[in-house]
């Protein structure tokens, strides 16, 4: 049996050709490694996206559900408007507004996904700008709008005391509203000070509800971004389609609009 033994390298051109092909293969083993590193960062990187983006359409589903409804709004604005200016005191059906005018229901959307994107290091690693700017304006701005929630509720002013002879309270077990609420109407038009409680009641509200709109058209533009960028298309998870002017923000938000 011959035994063969490495041989020589002759001279240092040989050996550097050797060297090479050693070198080269590291570093074709790198370069895959490094792909296949990347590829799986990628499709994490969408996968999150994708369910950043499924909770942007759940939040601005809850978002247009929570809203004061503009009828209620607009009841509030006529009745401080008639209440003051006009020569009558306003009907019956109208002193709802008394109620509703100190309604600041709590502003609260799901966040776990984008906690958990925070909590990993940041939205750094979200490759599009867009994406980043959009996620980043609506969990900014909801911060503030639940924090002027606690203010305008710190600050609330109810145009009539709940022990006010001039207010009463029954009860109805067969009603759809079970509480009901009536007022001296003739006392509390004629009194200045009720006046002036309900205009700021009903101009604090109007404000905060502005606040609370913009904040759902923050939402929807977050979400048609991250479904631009997905290259899906974004509609509320559950309930009624976008109007004409949902779909314009939508539109509006998008990088080449």
């Amino acid at each position: 049996m011959k035994v063969h033994f490495p041989q020589p390298l002759r001279g240092w051109r040989e050996f550097a050709g050797e060297v090479g092909v050693i070198v080269l293969g590291v570093l074709i083993a790198l370069g895959a490694q490094q792909a296949v590193e990347w590829v799986h960062f990628r499709n994490e990187q969408r996968n999150t996206l994708k369910r950043l983006f499924e909770e942007a359409r759940v939040n601005v589903t809850e978002l247009r559900n929570r809203q004061p409804n503009a009828a209620m709004m607009q009841l509030e604005m006529d009745f401080a408007t008639e209440l003051t200016k006009g020569k009558s005191c306003p009907a019956v059906e109208k002193w709802a507004a008394v109620e509703t005018s100190n309604m600041y229901r709590s502003v609260t959307v799901q966040t776990s996904v984008y906690d958990e994107i925070v909590g990993a290091g940041g939205l750094a690693d979200v490759g599009s700008t867009s994406v980043r700017d959009a996620v980043a304006k609506f969990h900014s701005r909801l911060k503030w709008v639940q924090d002027q929630t606690s203010f305008f509720r710190s600050a609330m002013v109810l145009p009539v005391q709940l022990d006010d002879p001039r207010r009463s309270l029954a009860y109805d077990p067969s009603a759809r509203e079970p509480s009901i609420v009536t007022f001296d109407r003739q006392a509390l038009c004629g009194d200045h000070g009720f006046q002036s409680r309900v205009v700021e009641s009903v101009r604090n509200h109007v404000v905060w509800d502005r606040y609370r709109l913009r904040l759902a058209d923050d939402a929807i533009r977050m979400c048609a971004v991250l479904a631009a960028e997905l290259g899906m298309e974004c509609t509320p998870s559950e309930g009624a389609p976008f109007t004409d002017a949902e779909r314009r923000i939508a539109e509006g938000a998008l990088p080449n609009s």
